[in-house]
């Protein structure tokens, strides 16, 4: 027969205080944790935010591809301008490459949103892609030109009804596919 018994001893009462010390520490810790990752992050965005916004280079190029005083022509190659625009653009490619590998949130990526329509939708910056995705070509390699930032703003013409204005290689790039491109670098 079962026998059941009414009394708890002290050593089960140090058991149940210990458990529930223990769970309390990792309820703190886990909050912690996540404390500390929230305050990186925004670090992190902090600084993308800052060298798209306060870079004189990056600004100096993204004023002027806004004010139409971005002309793509052969006196660019090897210029100061060359320099400031490939740097935007790899920031720019940057930038959505995070996005894509889900790093940064929609809501992050709305800060940057117009500067990159307003880069992507410049006939002269269309023209510079075309010689790179040439240039590029030239290699042998299946590489394109800043292929996330591409894929990108492709994507949100798409979402608003507008066709694309490029298609690179005749493919339609996706931010998945390119999120997997960038996890497989070395």
């Amino acid at each position: 027969m079962l026998n059941l018994s009414n009394t708890i001893t002290i050593s089960q009462i140090i058991s149940v205080c210990l458990l529930l010390a223990a769970v309390g520490g990792i309820m703190l810790t886990y909050r912690q944790m996540r404390s500390n990752y929230t305050m990186q992050k925004a670090t992190f965005f902090k600084e993308l935010y800052s060298t798209m916004f306060a870079d004189s280079e990056v600004r100096s190029a993204l004023y002027m591809i806004e004010y139409n005083r971005f002309v793509y022509s052969e006196q660019f190659h090897g210029s100061t301008d060359e320099n400031i625009v490939d740097r935007l653009l790899s920031f720019a490619d940057l930038v959505c490459d995070l996005y894509a590998q889900r790093v940064l949130s929609d809501h992050e990526m709305d800060f940057f949103k117009y500067e990159f329509y307003r880069i992507y939708k410049n006939t002269n910056v269309q023209r510079y892609l075309d010689f790179l995705k040439e240039r590029y070509s030239d290699t042998g390699h299946a590489i394109e030109p800043f292929p996330a930032f591409v894929a990108y703003c492709e994507t949100e013409l798409r979402k608003r009804g507008q066709s694309g204005i490029r298609l690179l290689g005749n493919l339609h790039f996706d931010l998945k596919a390119v999120a997997a491109l960038g996890r497989r670098r070395p």
